[in-house]
């Protein structure tokens, strides 16, 4: 896992002259008018990681999200119920800490 740090979020898709690129948000602002492609590669790396994360991810924090939204007060109230457990499971995923 690379030690650098992604591209700052919102990111966008823009259709350029040659077909689609996902792009960050103010690129050219953040990385000194670097394009995605002549980004230092340890940048690059950590962008590609965090596109993985976050999609590997995708799918189980909507359930998570789910089950708290469809949990009683009750299992709301008790940060030990398998809802919370299965949510901070989850989150810890999402942030690269399985």
């Amino acid at each position: 896992m690379s030690n650098a740090k992604h591209t700052p979020i919102p990111w966008r898709i823009e259709r350029q002259s040659n077909g689609l690129h996902a792009v960050c948000a103010d690129l050219a602002k953040r990385h000194g008018g670097s394009t995605p492609f002549s980004l230092a590669t340890d940048i690059r790396v950590a962008n590609a990681e965090f596109i993985v994360r976050a999609c590997n991810s995708h799918a189980d924090l909507l359930e998570a999200l789910r089950r708290l939204e469809a949990a009683g007060p009750c299992e709301l109230d008790d940060p030990e119920s398998p809802t919370w457990v299965f949510a901070r499971e989850q989150i810890a995923k999402a942030e690269g800490q399985e």
